[in-house]
This record gives structure tokens, C-alpha cells and sequence, in this order.
């Protein structure tokens, strides 16, 4: 194999090598929600990050419901959408999304949660348009 073509192996195996390593360091480095301090702006949209690297932001002007069981999970209506939140500790999430101080929750990226019980996990996030 001449030397360019033996650089561009090594280059796109390297590449392979770093997005597995990425994913593992997003599971350890994860945060199902990013809170925004009380002396900031409320934010304007609410970001839902989903697995599969697919986002979407919803604007908390468009928020009708919110509510919160600790067995069933968060259950946010909005007038596009309505939003479906599962996991485990989420009572901080739902007191920062009717006070408007969330700017991201995210869902835990492997199917395993390996993180401490007394972690805020988001393990799904389903959003669907309303009819």
C-alpha cells in the first residue's frame, strides 16, 4: 500500500476508535439537564437531546401542562407538541421546566444505566405532534 493510502487507513481507523470512545465518555460524563442560574434570563426554548443524536427545542411560550408522577414520569403539553419524560429523580427537572430554568434535558446514551441511584437519570424522552 503506497504511504497516502496507509495515512488515510490509519486516519479513518483512528476516527472509528474516537467515536467509540466518545460515546463511552458521554455515559460517564452525563447530565440529564442543564439548569440555568436564578439570576439569569429564564430561557426561552426547553432542548430535548434524544439517543440517537437527534435535537429539538421547544419554545416554553408554547408550554399549557406540565406534570410530574414520581412512577410515570413528566408529561409536558405544549401546543405543537406533547413531550414524555421517564426516569428516575426528575422532581428537580420538573420544578426547573415550570420555572422555565431548563435549556437542555438529555437522554442517558446507552441502554444501561449504570449511574448512581441518587443520580437524575432521563432514560426516554418521547415527543410527538399533537393532532
Amino acid at each position: 500500500m503506497s504511504d497516502d493510502r496507509q495515512k488515510l487507513v490509519e486516519r479513518y481507523a483512528q476516527r472509528s476508535t474516537k467515536a467509540s470512545t466518545t460515546v463511552a465518555a458521554e455515559a460517564v460524563n452525563y447530565q440529564a439537564a442543564s439548569p440555568v442560574s436564578a439570576n439569569r434570563p429564564p430561557e426561552p426554548m426547553l432542548e430535548l437531546r434524544l439517543k440517537a443524536g437527534d435535537a429539538i427545542a421547544l419554545s416554553y411560550a408554547l408550554l399549557i401542562t406540565a406534570g410530574f408522577n414520581p412512577s410515570q414520569g413528566i408529561t409536558l403539553e405544549f401546543t405543537t407538541h406533547k413531550v414524555l419524560l421517564r426516569g428516575r429523580n426528575l422532581r428537580s427537572i420538573y420544578r426547573a421546566i415550570v420555572d422555565h430554568r431548563l435549556a437542555y434535558l438529555q437522554e442517558f446514551p446507552r441502554p444501561l444505566d449504570d449511574q448512581p441511584e441518587t443520580a437524575v437519570v432521563v432514560t426516554t424522552i418521547q415527543c410527538s405532534p399533537t393532532a
